[in-house]
């Protein structure tokens, strides 16, 4: 644990006086409200006008307003080989216009990063990436989205979310005959491989089409989240108005008591002489946007915390946002936690008393004699606070790693308004 993430945890505990649209978080079997001895459709449908059905994933609508269905190419030739073969000559002209727009694109990237004086190790990701815009083929991916006018379709058939992500599990294992199979099938295969879908992680970004990048809102949050996740980002962590920057060392620990604002604690330090007048800090949107033009970043990360001491409980919310080029901040994604700080959490409670700063306060405060008993039970809630915290950021970096891979392994993925939230 750095000096910075202690120091930070610990301001937040003197304060105290804190997954791909279509990877569903499924839990048990899937169920479906059905007619005893029914079986549960693996798929969903799209039936047209012209009595045509169509079997896949309805994964939302594009920005024209169509609907947009995930098939597998498999089950196209099969079933509709007239129209399949027409959809694949389509599919090859649209990935190419959409490669040569990428990689314009690319071209300018390298050279802002070469003019910007970026590592060379950087400037060889955007040319690796640049190749493997031509290393792909269509024709040897498993998917392909179909897009249809809402006014062609009779009836939309969907699934439960449970049901949705057995049949991407079913999609990933390569199952046979999977559209035509119930869902009550497709389980029984998973489990005669011991597979247990509902822990199954959704790793099918490398089968799907490729997409073109939509607008230049599009292309600045894709390049914002793929610079994240390969040059690790600029990331902003605090509590209120006050940020300060992630995996800094050189951070002055009564500055971070200062920003963290006022508790019983803090008063007490102030009393004993200790750290100085507080500042007035900007607000900490003005303080990320400062930093974030600093550090010519494509976006930034922040993490900030709120300490509930009347609920016993910490808040997390974490935002990401892209910077355009006028230095606005643009929220494309954000995420919330909460924390019980009052169930005991012994090992990194220790972690916190460990730390020499930590211990230098604890040993003050049992040197003020009474009024240090009188502060000694929030001392604890407020180590309780900041194990808490600790755990929150765990789950935290874990939901945003999570959200870089679905959106970042590729920068001609699916459309990013699928997946943001």
């Amino acid at each position: 644990m750095t000096l910075l993430h202690s120091a930070i945890r610990l301001s937040l505990m003197i304060s105290l006086g804190l997954s791909l649209a279509i990877n569903s978080n499924a839990q048990g079997p899937p169920t479906q409200k059905k007619q005893a001895g029914k079986k549960t459709a693996s798929s969903e449908t799209l039936t047209l006008k012209n009595g045509q059905e169509l079997h896949g994933l309805i994964l939302g609508k594009n920005r024209s307003g169509q609907y947009c269905l995930l098939v597998q190419k498999s089950w196209l030739k099969k079933s509709l080989p007239e129209q399949a073969e027409k959809l694949f000559q389509e599919e090859a002209a649209r990935v190419e216009k959409a490669a040569q727009t990428l990689e314009k694109l690319l071209d300018e990237w390298i050279q802002e990063s070469e003019k910007e004086g970026k590592p060379s190790s950087w400037v060889k990701t955007l040319q690796e990436e640049k190749k493997n815009l031509r290393s792909r083929n269509p024709a040897q991916e498993q998917f392909l989205l179909v897009d249809i006018k809402p006014s062609d379709v009779k009836k939309k058939t969907q699934v439960t979310p449970a049901v949705r992500h057995l049949l991407l599990v079913a999609w990933q294992e390569r199952l046979e005959n999977i559209e035509t199979r119930s869902a009550e099938e497709l389980l029984a295969d998973l489990k005669e491989s011991k597979i247990d879908f509902a822990k199954e992680k959704i790793r099918l970004t490398e089968r799907m089409p490729s997409m073109p990048v939509e607008t230049g809102q599009d292309w600045l949050t894709r390049k914002a989240l793929f610079a994240q996740a390969r040059e690790g980002g600029l990331h902003l962590q605090g509590t209120g108005d006050f940020l300060t920057q992630g995996g800094k060392k050189d951070v002055n620990l009564m500055e971070l008591f200062q920003g963290a604002g006022k508790s019983a604690l803090a008063d007490v330090f102030k009393e004993l002489g200790i750290g100085g007048q507080a500042k007035q800090n900007p607000t900490w949107h003005q303080t990320a946007a400062r930093l974030a033009s600093e550090a010519k970043v494509h976006g930034v990360r922040v993490t900030r915390m709120t300490p509930d001491l009347a609920g016993g409980k910490v808040s997390l919310e974490d935002h990401f946002f892209v910077r355009l080029p006028n230095n606005l901040l643009v929220p494309v994604w954000s995420g919330n936690l909460a924390a019980n700080m009052n169930i005991p959490r012994p090992k990194l409670e220790e972690q916190i008393r460990s730390d020499p700063n930590v211990a230098a306060m604890i040993k003050q405060i049992e040197g003020l004699g009474g009024l240090g008993a009188q502060i000694g039970p929030q001392l604890t809630l407020a180590i309780r606070g900041g194990a808490a915290t600790m755990e929150l950021y765990d789950q935290a970096d874990t939901a945003f790693l999570e959200l870089l891979k679905q959106t970042s392994s590729r920068l001609d993925g699916l459309p990013l308004y699928w997946i943001l939230k």
